[in-house]
């Protein structure tokens, strides 16, 4: 049948690109799903001024070159023309514009995967859609009576001598902050204390040194491994705040 597939991937963002190339190296009948109407729009309709906090010769995906960028990091927009081009260069099979409606496990144990434009069945699925593709809203929102705006909206207002709360000390988060900042009263808000680290050790990007000594693929169960994960640390994209907060004060 020419809907069954030795695997499905649902997402069409890095990851899901990614398990393509691997899959396909192992000539492995496949297809990606992918929601949008094109690769790489899902970074594309993010916040304007967002970049990658990952130097760029971090960013390269299998099989493919290292990114170009303008700037030692990429915006979301050159990494979304990446995507598209390593989708293109590796002719990875994907369907856009479709999204998955209902997944079933079959008595054979393949599973049917339901879309809003066919049905495929499937002997494996990797679910590549994101770990942050769910908005969240705090409750101090709801309350609101103003009308709500998009992040992208707030991006392009100019906004001037306004008191403004982000909530979430992310990457993302600290971007808006610092680009907010120039014009406003910006405050941060944390659910915990960050551990900043510099962003570059004589003259070297701490990302790159970190990958040198191979402390980004320690062993989870190590000790070091589990005291850097508990100390959570992040690049130092010199925010500075006026106030912290909790995020308890929002619930």
């Amino acid at each position: 049948m020419n809907n069954t597939f030795h695997t499905i991937i649902i997402g069409g963002g890095q990851a899901g690109l990614s398990a393509g190339y691997y899959l396909q190296q192992r000539q492995l009948k496949y297809l990606i799903l992918e929601r949008e109407d094109a690769v790489g729009e899902q970074w594309r309709k993010r916040f304007d001024g967002l970049t990658l906090f990952t130097p760029n010769a971090m960013n390269t995906l299998p099989g493919f070159d290292a990114p170009i960028s303008n700037g030692n990091y990429q915006t979301k927009d050159e990494f979304a023309d990446y995507l598209s081009q390593y989708s293109q260069q590796c002719k990875l099979p994907i369907k856009l514009s479709t999204y998955v409606i209902e997944i079933c496990r079959l008595p054979s144990g393949d599973y049917e995967i339901t879309t809003n434009n066919e049905t495929y069945i499937s002997t494996h699925i990797i679910m590549a859609t994101g770990a942050f593709k769910d908005i969240a809203i705090p409750n101090i929102a709801h309350r609101n009576t103003g009308k709500q705006q998009t992040i992208n909206q707030l991006s392009n207002t100019n906004l001037y001598d306004k008191h403004i709360l982000v909530v979430g000390d992310g990457a993302s988060g600290r971007q808006v902050a610092k680009q907010l900042s120039t014009t406003n009263n910006v405050s941060l808000a944390q659910g915990k204390q960050r551990h900043l680290v510099k962003e570059s050790v004589a003259g070297f990007n701490t990302f790159t040194l970190l990958r040198f000594f191979g402390l980004l693929r320690l062993p989870k169960d190590w000790p070091i491994a589990k005291w850097l994960k508990q100390r959570d640390p992040f690049p130092d994209t010199q925010i500075v705040t006026t106030q912290h907060f909790k995020a308890s004060v929002l619930n």
